[in-house]
């Protein structure tokens, strides 16, 4: 069994992701951290985190050893640093996509995961990706019809209107 911890509930996946952690018989689900009071407070209300430990401050699952992975889910503009803190904690990663808007801190993020020889899942979709539609066409020989290369629904950019704050986690230094 791994004891994993999830960081952020402000993801669109979040709650999937608490839903998974918690049904997986092999893992031991120890709690979410959520920086922000708010959104802490109305995921609380919420019934996929009824039950759930919620940890008050960071340091109680980076401090951990028995906790051995996190899941990030916090908002994208958010996710690069609370992965950073939890990877510099020698944590293993579950990062949901995408991994952030900064490609120097996302390579330092990978660099200190292969410092600490540990695991970074990252999953990354190309479903609205206009390439691999006519790549995936062309495999098939079938005829570009660009009215059905269209997504169904626009990719969700509400992250990119959101207010950047000042770092993710109060109490520890901006990443």
């Amino acid at each position: 069994m791994i004891a994993i911890a999830q960081i952020g509930v402000k993801h669109g996946h979040a709650a999937g992701k608490t839903h998974t952690l918690r049904r997986n018989s092999q893992i031991d689900f120890a709690g979410i951290y959520e920086p922000d009071s708010v959104a802490r407070q109305l995921a609380q209300q919420l019934p996929v985190y009824a039950g759930i430990h919620f940890f008050q401050h960071i340091h109680d699952i980076l401090d951990d050893p028995h906790i051995q992975a996190v899941a990030i889910e916090g908002s994208n503009w958010e996710s690069l640093a609370m992965a950073q803190y939890a990877a510099s904690a020698g944590k293993h990663l579950w990062l949901d996509k995408p991994a952030g808007d900064d490609w120097t801190a996302f390579q330092r993020l990978i660099a200190t995961v292969t410092q600490h020889h540990r695991h970074l899942q990252l999953g990354y979709m190309f479903r609205y990706h206009h390439g691999f539609t006519l790549i995936l066409l062309t495999a098939l020989c079938l005829p570009p019809r660009w009215h059905l290369l269209r997504p169904r629904r626009p990719p969700h950019r509400s992250d990119r209107l959101a207010p950047r704050a000042p770092h993710c986690c109060p109490g520890l230094p901006p990443q």
